[in-house]
This record gives C-alpha cells, sequence and structure tokens, in this order.
C-alpha cells in the first residue's frame, strides 16, 4: 500500500487513540495522511462540505481488496487479448512490389519481391475491355473500368511465373499467424460501384476453400475481416495448415463506370469466444464492486 505522509502529520498513537475517519475524496483536499488517493483524517471530524460519504477502516478495506482484484482480472483480460497478437500478422500481399499497368484480354504478368506471399504474383486479365487498366502502384491495387466486364486473377502459389495454377508455396502453415483473412479497401470514386471479390485458400487443387464476396458502396472503404471458418469448402476443403496457393480474383459488375483499389491483403488473428466471455465477465464483476461500495459509503 502507497503511504504519503504530509508535514504536519499526527504520531501513530494519536491515530490508535482517536477513531479514525475515513473520507473518499482525491488529492486536491488538505488531509493528514493520504493512502492510495484516499485522505485519513485522525482529527474525527466531520467531513467538508459537500465531500462523499466517509467509509470506516474496515469498509475501506475491503474495497482495496475488491479493486486489487478487480485490476489483477482486468491485467488477465489484457493478456488474453494480446496474446494472440504475439506472432505477427502474416503478409499476403503488401503491394508494395509495383506491377504493370496492364492491358489487353489475356494478358499475363508475373512479378517477383518483397510483400508477397511466396515472393511472387501472377496476374492473369481474363476478361479485359480496352477502356480498362490494371496496376499497382504506391502500394495499391488499382482496377479501372469505365465499360464492359473486367474480371482478373492475382494468384499466389509459388515461383513458377506461370498463369496456370501450382501449389508451390510449400505447406504454410496459416494458423500459425492467424484465424482469417484481411482485406483493407480504399475509397471509390464510383458513385454507385458494385464489384465481386473471390478468395481461395488450396491444399491441393481439389481440396480448397472459397469465400465470395459483392461489394457495394459501404465496403468503400472498409476492412473485410474473413474467418476461415465461414469459407466454403470444396472437396475435403483447405487444411489452413498446410496452405500450397491462395489466389484472388477480382470482378467489376458488366457497364459499371468504377474504380477500385485495395490497400493490403493478409492473414490475421481473431478474438476467441473465451477471450470475449471473460471481457463480458469483467464487466458483471466490476458493477459487482461499484454496487458494494455504494452501499458501504451509504451505511458508513
Amino acid at each position: 500500500m502507497c503511504v504519503t505522509s504530509k508535514s504536519n502529520h499526527r504520531p501513530n498513537h494519536a491515530l490508535q487513540r482517536t477513531a479514525p475517519r475515513v473520507t473518499a475524496r482525491a488529492f486536491c483536499e488538505r488531509s493528514d495522511i493520504y493512502i492510495c488517493g484516499v485522505s485519513v483524517s485522525s482529527t474525527g471530524g466531520h467531513a467538508p462540505r459537500h465531500s462523499p460519504p466517509s467509509l470506516s477502516l474496515g469498509s475501506l478495506g475491503a474495497h482495496i481488496t475488491a479493486m486489487k482484484t478487480q485490476r489483477r482480472l482486468l491485467g488477465l483480460i489484457a493478456a488474453l487479448i494480446h496474446a494472440p497478437l504475439i506472432h505477427a500478422a502474416l503478409t499476403v500481399d503488401s503491394f508494395n512490389t509495383s506491377q504493370g499497368p496492364l492491358t489487353g484480354a489475356g494478358t499475363f504478368n508475373s512479378v517477383s519481391g518483397s510483400g508477397i506471399l511466396g515472393g511472387e504474383r501472377d496476374v492473369l486479365l481474363s476478361s479485359f475491355p480496352a477502356t480498362s487498366s490494371f496496376s499497382i502502384a504506391t502500394g495499391v491495387l488499382n482496377l479501372t473500368q469505365i465499360s464492359g466486364f473486367t474480371h482478373i486473377y492475382a494468384t499466389y502459389d509459388g515461383a513458377d511465373n506461370s498463369s496456370a495454377l501450382s501449389m508451390g508455396l510449400g505447406g504454410v502453415n496459416l494458423l500459425s499467424s492467424g484465424t482469417a483473412f484481411q482485406v483493407a479497401l480504399l475509397s471509390t470514386a464510383s458513385s454507385t460501384p458494385h464489384a465481386h471479390l473471390w478468395l481461395r485458400a488450396y491444399t491441393t487443387a481439389s481440396n480448397y476453400s472459397e469465400v465470395h464476396l459483392v461489394l457495394d458502396s459501404t465496403n468503400f472503404p472498409s476492412t473485410l475481416n474473413i474467418p476461415f471458418s465461414t469459407m466454403d469448402s470444396f472437396g475435403g476443403g483447405a487444411t489452413f495448415s498446410n496452405i500450397n496457393a491462395v489466389q484472388m480474383e477480382f470482378a467489376i459488375g458488366s457497364g459499371i463506370n468504377m474504380d477500385m483499389h485495395v490497400d493490403s491483403v493478409s492473414i490475421v488473428p481473431e478474438p476467441s469466444t473465451f477471450v470475449l466471455f471473460v471481457i463480458a465477465s469483467s464487466f458483471v464483476c466490476f458493477g459487482r464492486t461499484r454496487c458494494q461500495f455504494k452501499r458501504c459509503t451509504q451505511r458508513a
């Protein structure tokens, strides 16, 4: 317990002879001894006008014990919340490695660099009107369509320099970094955006998991968190501790004049159900502590 004594304090035997009164207020008032922000007056006099109700030493001791218990609980909650974050998020693509501009249906381009899962990004322009454009620059993926229908693939399957899907990541354990994909979308100048995003994780070519998202004005800008558990399974589904390819597929709605910008794609952790339960329990305990303290002050 932290005790700070002022120069005009009374001897300890004086405190023993006089029944002390405890006033629950901060350091803003003059008093003899301050115990952890609560003033203890040995004079036995009445508390100043408009001051909070006084407490007996027994009630104060019980309250301090409850506060210590609460602090320990909050410390445990903080540890549980941050425990999953000990492992750094895994970057699928930071888009710091530039690519393009690319145009023309059927165009394939591959680049190698940092911030790319597997070290290589393979881009295929599947359906691509002459007025559409694709580029990656200054850390952002940019896809623009004026008319027609634009459809592209970005694949991360190791260093193969091929548009064909291969299983070249060597069995990456995504679960060591998190339990969800995170896609950061930036704002768009389009007044009526409408786009599609498919995200796939492959263990083998026939065993993979996929999510299909339809994006509208509510998604630009936003950060999409896609838990592995919400993805659809094909074949036997992906084993997220053994991933050999990741693929993103983008499409802009037919005839939509739109620009689409993606800031990053990564693997991130999620708060566990247990942590959320402990957080809820702490609020219940905190409420009980406040009620007990209020009853003590009313009785004192």
